[in-house]
C-alpha cells in the first residue's frame, strides 16, 4: 500500500507507521512542540522567516523513536 498524499503534497503516515494505540513515549514535550511538529510534518518550517519555538516530536511518533539520550532532559512551561 502506498503512502497517501493529501492537499499540497503533504505526506501522511500510514497507520502501520505510527506507534500502537496506547503506547506511551517518554520523550518530554510541551505545547510549543505542537506547532513545530505540525510544521515539520507539513514541510512548512522552511517557509518560516524565523526559527520556530519548540522541538518537533515527529520522530518520536515513528516506530523507531530517537533514544532519550539525544532528547531534551525535561520540559517546563509557565503560564500567567
Amino acid at each position: 500500500m502506498a503512502a497517501a498524499f493529501c492537499g499540497a503534497g503533504v505526506r501522511w503516515r500510514r497507520p502501520e507507521q505510527l506507534p500502537p494505540a496506547g503506547e506511551v513515549r517518554p520523550h518530554p514535550t510541551n505545547h510549543l512542540d505542537i506547532s513545530a511538529t505540525i510544521a515539520e510534518l507539513a514541510d512548512a518550517a522552511r517557509f518560516s522567516p524565523h526559527p520556530l519555538d519548540g522541538l518537533s516530536f515527529a520522530a518520536a511518533l515513528t516506530d523507531a523513536p530517537p533514544p532519550l539520550s539525544t532528547w531534551r532532559d525535561f520540559s517546563f512551561s509557565e503560564f500567567y
